[in-house]
């Protein structure tokens, strides 16, 4: 929402200085935008808002066209942010595999599987309420299994899971590429707030040429519930083996030319986020 806001500000003739976390004793004011005069400038970024969706579905396992690695590197303009670049098939099975094991761990944590089923929507009427979430038609099944898993109700947390890992298995980590987002090791609310706006500038832009992407933060999940808990630091050490000692992962997803378009997910109208 925040890289949004820029760019919106922009493409409307106003310009954008962007303070974070403003008051340390108020954490929850993530930002301040301070909006002044300025020229407008539309560019492709600002048409690709409307139409950015997390793609979910199955993306076709081609190498990345040439200057596209250099294309996303150009946008991240925050030092303390780097942009790691998984491409081969060695880096590429590596991810995947990893992916699904932290996938595996999710799904049989009960507490962290629970937290991940209150957010599904699943009813037109849950969808109608809480405009947030995710939906059977944002998970990138095709239309046999939306239709009737519609039809049959809400699944139940164990076959849910079983979706999700399949999915993982399967279509969900297709692609040309895996990338992470990383920052300096010891890493700050500031940090994640800064990866997250550089991440959906990648994906706007990503929209703008035709590509899909989607989060895969299965890993940094893992990793995060291991050093809350003091488990054993299994994906911790995976993630280290991918950024390096010296960083800490924040985004990770995948990006490529998927083979279906993707569902828009439901969202909260202005005026009820509007204070």
């Amino acid at each position: 929402a925040l890289e949004n806001m820029v760019i919106a500000a922009r493409a409307t003739g106003r310009a954008a200085q962007v303070e974070l976390l403003p008051l340390a004793a108020d954490p929850a004011l993530v930002a301040r935008v301070e909006l002044t005069p300025g020229a407008p400038d539309r560019g492709p970024l600002f048409d690709a808002i409307a139409r950015r969706h997390t793609n979910r579905g199955a993306y076709a396992d081609a190498p990345p066209s040439p200057g596209l690695e250099a294309a996303l590197r150009a946008l991240v303009d925050e030092p303390t942010v780097s942009l790691h670049w998984l491409a081969t098939p060695e880096l590429r099975a590596r991810f995947r595999e990893q992916t699904v094991s932290a996938t595996e761990a999710i799904v049989h944590d009960a507490e962290m599987s629970a937290d991940s089923e209150r957010w599904y929507r699943h009813s037109s009427e849950d969808i109608a309420r809480d405009r947030d979430g995710t939906t059977l038609d944002a998970t990138g099944n095709g239309a046999v299994t939306r239709t009737f898993g519609k039809a049959l109700g809400r699944p139940s947390v164990d076959t849910a899971n079983e979706y999700w890992l399949d999915a993982t298995r399967g279509r969900q980590t297709t692609g040309s590429a895996f990338v992470i987002l990383s920052s300096s090791r010891v890493s700050s609310r500031v940090d994640q707030l800064r990866a997250g706006r550089i991440y959906q500038r990648l994906h706007l832009w990503a929209t703008a040429q035709g590509l899909a992407m989607q989060p895969l933060n299965q890993l940094a999940e893992r990793q995060d519930r291991e050093e809350s808990k003091a488990l054993e630091p299994r994906f911790t050490r995976v993630l280290a083996e991918l950024v390096g000692e010296d960083r800490r992962a924040q985004m990770l997803f995948r990006i490529g030319y998927p083979w279906d378009e993707a569902f828009a997910s439901p969202r909260r109208p202005l005026a009820w986020v509007l204070a």
